[in-house]
């Protein structure tokens, strides 16, 4: 395989993203995301939110800003819908500004930034505290291209690798996002079968 770009650098997260605030009611075309519609920890749906009827009022979203729950933060409720529609409820949209929004997506994943958005304020209902969060430096390549690939690869892994190599790369790296920031696509690459990575990079170049 080519060389990669392998510089990397410290970014505030405040200057990753642009925090979304329009508010605005759902409708068929603008369907809702509350944080029961969510797999926990998994970023998926767990029903068809185009069959929900209730009409809610939330904060807009546009496909690919990552809504990320900051009410009691451990529960992990976070998405990266591909389709507009309504967040209700105590999330952040997120949308990214100059970087890949795959990258951003399982950055806020990383044990590094869970760190920091569980440093939560209040005691009955904890929250993520944005002054905290919006302040602290991530990693991430300077290129791009690499944050694109990056991403792109961790997508296809989350979706393609059989239970048993999850384990193992779990194993690993404790959670398989959990040291984004600190290796780059060639330790992700010595985890893997040499056959399942080029797959999956090649079915993405």
């Amino acid at each position: 395989m080519p060389a990669r770009n392998n510089a990397w650098e410290q970014r505030k997260f405040e200057d990753m993203v642009i925090r979304q605030s329009k508010v605005t009611v759902s409708s068929p075309d603008l369907p809702s995301i509350e944080y029961e519609d969510i797999v926990s920890d998994r970023g998926i749906l767990n029903k068809e939110i185009n069959e929900k009827l209730d009409i809610k009022t939330g904060i807009k979203f546009e496909p690919y800003d990552i809504l990320f729950g900051k009410l009691r933060p451990y529960l992990k409720n976070w998405i990266m819908p591909d389709f507009q529609g309504v967040a209700v409820g105590d999330f952040w949209v997120l949308r990214p500004s100059e970087v890949d929004s795959r990258y951003l997506y399982y950055l806020l994943q990383t044990f590094a930034f869970q760190t920091v958005a569980n440093q939560s304020t209040g005691t009955k209902m904890p929250r993520s505290d944005w002054n905290l969060v919006s302040k602290t430096a991530f990693h991430f390549p300077k290129n791009i291209n690499e944050q694109s690939k990056i991403g792109i690869t961790l997508q296809s892994l989350d979706q393609r690798i059989t239970l048993h190599q999850r384990k193992e790369f779990c194993d690993k790296f404790d959670h398989p996002f959990q040291q984004l920031g600190q290796f780059n696509l060639f330790d992700i690459e010595t985890t893997l079968d040499d056959k399942i990575f080029e797959e999956i990079i090649d079915s993405n170049i």
